[in-house]
């Protein structure tokens, strides 16, 4: 299941010129400032998994004023729309058709649902007069029948063939709907393991499923094989054997590192984050992942490695907020978008090129220092020019730091007399200068 676009409109920090995401991929980077709009792509998409209800009821529901858009002013956006396009993909196509031919055991009903060829899915949600939302769910790309198609059929009058048809038609975009939103998985950015999952029919945080998946009843012991598949992705994300032990009440989670066993929030809220990442992981492989900042709490060696977990272990689509240029650089950056706003409104555009992504370097302030230990290199030709530098930027007045501000790199000249290790000879070049 791949989610092709996401437009929004009115809703959250985003204007009536509304926001478009396009072309996404399996991997999907989301990178921009503070407060631009980024994490709104992930509350679009959860939105719909929290309203599928609704939508599938097509009844106006009520949404909390924080997320209609207030442009300066008391009054809610009038057009404030969202709107998702999915390929929900070959294998949840023939899952929802098994499922319905089952349940609805009729041979003209199957052989119509048997013709619905489409898997593009469009959701969307808009306001009301009453300021209320109402959400709605098309196929695309369908192609209606011809009664001569059907003649096969006994009993068959034109008027009861549309009626039919859009009856299947309806059947077939309530369980595409249903298995979007139930596929799902949002971990926020104030990620908890004690947070209820809306997504679990009984409404358990991840501790308490971990409970009942590492001791299940005598009929669900193959449940057991998910917990043990939760450990082993634990310990290749912290890199370190770390062993899980559920309390017997369900309410506790207790870890053992050698011979200590230690309640799961005296370890950092990294290794509980990454928890969480397995977890989703293994519940659902196929799951449509949406990660705010997973970077949090994480070092950049981890960050690294939790990329290529992600890689090797998700069947599904990711999409993942960052600020971190570790995650730009890990390999998901063929789908890289960029967020900025200007004051009034975001823009997002997709980074194809190598100029995008070195402005996006530009937008995650990534300096040369951060590599090279100094955020400009000059080259000159010898020592006597580094000394009348530095003397020039003393007598301007500038307060430039030498192998932080700036390093001297000479090309010609006799150097070695003018080199040192020693970080108490200033008037030398300092080979193990470190800022």
């Amino acid at each position: 299941m791949i989610i092709e676009s996401v437009s929004i409109k009115g809703m959250w920090s985003i204007g009536s010129e509304g926001l478009v995401f396009s072309g996404f991929g399996k991997h999907n980077l989301i990178i921009g400032k503070n407060n631009v709009g980024k994490s709104k792509l992930l509350a679009a998409i959860n939105f719909f998994g929290q309203k599928s209800r609704n939508i599938i009821s097509s009844q106006p529901f009520d949404v909390p004023a924080e997320v209609l858009y207030d442009s300066g002013s008391d009054q809610i956006a009038q057009d404030a729309a969202l709107v998702i396009v999915v390929d929900v993909g070959d294998e949840v196509q023939l899952a929802v058709r098994s499922k319905l031919v089952n349940q609805l055991k009729s041979p003209r009903m199957t052989a119509m649902i048997n013709d619905i060829t489409s898997r593009r899915l469009e959701i969307h949600a808009k306001i009301t007069d009453e300021r209320k939302m109402i959400g709605g769910v098309a196929l695309l790309d369908v192609r209606p029948p011809n009664d001569d198609a059907y003649s096969r059929i006994k009993a068959s009058t034109p008027g009861q063939m549309a009626g039919d048809w859009n009856s299947a038609e309806g059947h077939v975009r309530s369980g595409f709907l249903t298995a979007f939103c139930s596929q799902i998985d949002y971990v926020s950015g104030w990620r908890s393991l004690r947070e209820q999952r809306l997504s679990d029919p009984g409404n358990l945080n991840i501790i308490q499923q971990l409970h009942l998946w590492s001791d299940p009843p005598q009929f669900q012991k193959h449940l057991r094989r998910r917990f043990e598949r939760i450990q082993q992705l634990f310990h290749d994300l912290t890199r370190s054997k770390i062993d899980l032990h559920p309390e017997h009440t369900g309410q506790n989670l207790h870890v053992k590192i050698g011979d200590r066993y230690l309640p799961i929030e005296s370890l950092g809220d990294g290794i509980q984050h990454l928890l969480m990442i397995a977890y989703h992981l293994v519940a659902d492989s196929e799951s449509i992942l949406l990660l705010e900042e997973p970077e949090t709490h994480l070092h950049p060696e981890i960050q690294r490695h939790l990329m290529a977990v992600l890689r090797r272990e998700l069947r599904g689509q990711s999409f993942t907020t960052t600020h971190s240029p570790v995650l730009l650089d890990a390999g998901l950056h063929s789908h890289v978008y960029r967020v900025e706003h200007d004051g009034h409104r975001s823009a997002v555009n997709r980074c194809e090129t190598p100029h995008d992504l070195r402005g996006v370097l530009d937008l995650l302030d990534v300096r040369a220092s951060d590599i090279l230990q100094a955020n400009l290199v000059i080259w000159v030709e010898g020592p006597t020019d580094r000394s009348f530098l530095r003397k020039c930027f003393e007598l301007r007045g500038d307060k430039l730091e030498e192998g932080v501000d700036y390093q001297i790199a000479f090309y010609g000249g006799r150097l070695r007399s003018h080199l040192t290790f020693d970080e108490m000879a200033p008037d030398l070049v300092n080979l193990d200068h470190r800022g």
